[in-house]
């Protein structure tokens, strides 16, 4: 992870894999860098699934990601119906759920 983050400060160049995004994006927030952490989201909003969005919410809360996560909250309210029939449902907090169907409703 800080291996591809010190690749980017020094050939603005860099491999990034779904694995890293999310971690490389909380070390991007601590040490104040805020052009990656700019373009990890870029990255993880196109690799956002139907099947991923839960895990990627998940962390978002956990890491304090805000930004992420209102774009994460976005898709899921536009995918509501396809999402509804996951069982990644469950795991979702009644915040999220709100937070979800708001959006969905707004379309």
């Amino acid at each position: 992870m800080i291996l591809a983050l010190l690749n980017f400060l020094y050939n603005q160049d860099f491999e990034m894999t779904k694995d890293l995004a999310l971690q490389i994006m909380k070390l991007s927030e601590v040490i104040g860098f805020p052009e990656f952490i700019s373009l990890v989201e870029e990255f993880i909003i196109q690799e956002l699934t139907l099947e991923n969005c839960f895990e990627i919410v998940n962390e978002c809360d956990a890491s304090g990601l805000s930004e992420l996560r209102k774009s994460v909250i976005n898709f899921m309210g536009d995918n509501l119906t396809q999402i509804c029939q996951l069982e990644g449902m469950k795991n979702l907090s009644k915040e999220v759920l709100l937070e979800i169907i708001a959006r969905s409703a707004q379309k």
